[in-house]
């Protein structure tokens, strides 16, 4: 196969950490991870025939987030009422923008940590990092997987066994 005939459909969402970025792209046969710094790439496979098990576990960062941005709100809007000159404008600039904070974080849902556990490693996967679009990504994602490592995804699961996602 040439180079050229190989194609990557990336992803929803990307992992934003402090000096990188970071997308998920999906290949024929695993997944690319790649974290992009000011200085360059680092990339990271994983191929469905390796993955073990996805793991995604719910986290307090959204939750926190939500309530930072509530109560520093909620402060500047008490300084903006409580102001009897026409220094409320100023306060008003900072109040609405973390109100608009607060509205875009609790609409993209609860927060979660996402790992790829392979026989050789453990990694997290910064990009899914909303709980809605980790299970969306895992759900597409399973029955590739399963393909791959010889599994009957449309087989019914044994009584008791576990639902991943």
């Amino acid at each position: 196969m040439a180079v050229s005939d190989f194609r990557y459909l990336r992803l929803p969402g990307s992992g934003r950490r402090l000096v990188s970025v970071t997308r998920l792209w999906l290949g024929e046969d695993h997944l690319l991870q790649v974290e992009r710094h000011s200085f360059g790439e680092d990339y990271r496979r994983f191929y469905f025939r390796e993955i073990k098990l996805i793991v995604t576990q719910r986290t307090n960062r959204g939750r926190n987030m939500n309530i930072v941005f509530g109560v520093l709100t909620a402060l500047l809007l008490l300084a903006i009422w409580a102001s009897r000159s026409s220094v409320w404008e100023a306060w008003l600039v900072p109040a609405v923008c973390l109100g608009v904070l607060l509205i875009s974080n609790a609409l993209k849902g609860p927060t979660c940590v996402t790992r790829v556990h392979t026989a050789a490693q453990t990694a997290e996967i910064y990009s899914l990092n909303r709980l809605r679009r980790a299970h969306r990504v895992i759900d597409r994602l399973r029955p590739l997987i399963e393909r791959a490592q010889g599994h009957d995804s449309t087989a019914p699961r044994p009584a008791g066994a576990p639902v991943e996602g």
